[in-house]
């Protein structure tokens, strides 16, 4: 377990952040620092559990603090399996980079503290897809870490993973991206933060970056994240704004 999280300040300009209440603000930094939370961004634990462990509160707080975790998990700032008590942050390896392949390599015990389920499948896959994209030392170390998902599809996501179960629902990338670009511009509050579905190769996520303005000094992070499932058109839309605004 790490003792030691980055937190980006920027977080004061997220959106889905800002629109939480206070209690989901607290409920967010608990996860981000909770003490068991494992390298790989997961941890075991219930929204019940977590409201019990801050001993704040009468019974209105904990249940006030129970329904904002729940809000974290439908912005899909979380993934939750209540059936394995596992949650998870998708976007934690994006702040929380691993500084060497031995770390990677480490992510093999913080799995083994992970109950099995389709969600460990999926933060698995995920890791996989992040280290990969960070030279060859840090593949080369997750692969050690995890030989048996190393070229695995991406598991079929449970109906509680809102955001794996959007990108199924879309599994032709090309269509997906020509329906997105016709309705540009008319996103939901749902659709905005919803990750673009994952494309099948590198070089065609980065045709897609392209295609969509992104800066090329910008292409390897955001590429990284696409292929990790966590690239959004509200991540897009930050990037251009910030293109903008420097140009």
């Amino acid at each position: 377990m790490s003792h030691y999280r980055k937190i980006d300040v920027h977080v004061w300009n997220d959106a889905r952040f800002m629109s939480l209440s206070l209690e989901g603000k607290l409920a967010w930094f608990n996860l981000l620092t909770h003490p068991m939370m494992t390298s790989l961004g997961a941890v075991r634990a219930t929204p019940e559990g977590l409201a019990a462990e801050l001993a704040m509160g009468g019974e209105a707080f904990r249940e006030a603090f129970r329904q904002a975790l729940q809000d974290i998990i439908d912005k899909g700032m979380a993934d939750y399996d209540p059936k394995a008590n596992l949650i998870a942050l998708p976007n934690f390896l994006k702040y929380n980079k691993p500084e060497s392949p031995n770390v990677v390599k480490a992510w093999a015990s913080a799995a083994e503290m992970l109950p099995e389920c389709g969600l460990k499948e999926l933060i698995i896959q995920r890791s996989v897809a992040y280290a990969e994209g960070l030279g060859k030392g840090f593949k080369d170390a997750v692969h050690q870490a995890f030989p048996k998902a190393t070229g695995k599809a991406y598991p079929k996501a449970s109906p509680i993973q809102r955001a794996e179960k959007q990108r199924a629902e879309n599994r032709d990338l090309d269509s997906a991206l020509d329906e997105e670009d016709t309705t540009e511009g008319t996103y939901t509050r749902e659709t905005m933060f919803t990750p673009y579905p994952i494309p099948t190769s590198s070089a065609e996520g980065k045709a897609f970056l392209l295609g969509k303005g992104v800066p090329a000094d910008q292409i390897d992070i955001c590429l990284r994240n696409l292929l990790g499932g966590n690239f959004s058109p509200y991540d897009l839309e930050g990037i251009l704004t910030q293109a903008r605004s420097a140009a």
